[in-house]
């Protein structure tokens, strides 16, 4: 996530179940339930809030954005949590292939996210949907992001992840 203040990005871990009645072999559906979110915390703490979480969850995957700095986190939790994380790096075409399943989750109703409940992780989540832009670009390969003056992106990327994450149970 960077340095803290409010231009600072956030380590968010979205917490999801399988929601049985959508999915299929290839396509997962999920139900969001729960939402954390961390700025400006220390490497350590964050593994440590992280290896916590996933653990009172009994999360059965995760997946991690191994991008650049993310690589030392995703394998730090690849040392604490083993064969469940499942590391992610971002590159034009694997960002693209997260970009069309988070759409097609969402037109299909595969992904379910819980009603807002003015709780200040949910009204992030929400702003950041509502501000998720997409750029589609000549060789088919799809851009999605928060303008960087509307916000930012943590949330949606991290949907994006759990999906993945999802993809990747059985």
């Amino acid at each position: 996530g960077g340095d803290s203040g409010q231009s600072a990005d956030s380590s968010v871990l979205t917490i999801a179940e399988l929601n049985d009645n959508q999915t299929t072999p290839d396509a997962p559906g999920i139900k969001v339930v729960f939402h954390y979110a961390w700025t400006g915390l220390p490497a350590a703490s964050l593994i440590r809030n992280v290896v916590e979480a996933s653990q009172a969850w009994k999360l059965r995957r995760l997946a991690v954005d191994a991008t650049g700095m993310g690589q030392p986190l995703a394998a730090m939790l690849r040392q604490s949590l083993g064969s469940r994380v499942v590391s992610v790096v971002f590159t034009r075409k694997s960002k693209s292939e997260l970009g069309y399943e988070l759409l097609a989750a969402a037109g299909t109703g595969r992904l379910k996210i819980y009603a807002r409940d003015g709780s200040p992780e949910s009204d992030e989540c929400w702003q950041q949907l509502e501000a998720a832009a997409a750029d589609y670009r000549p060789d088919r390969n799809l851009n999605f992001y928060v303008d960087p003056t509307r916000g930012h992106d943590d949330y949606l990327i991290s949907l994006a992840l759990t999906l993945k994450a999802a993809s990747h149970y059985r």
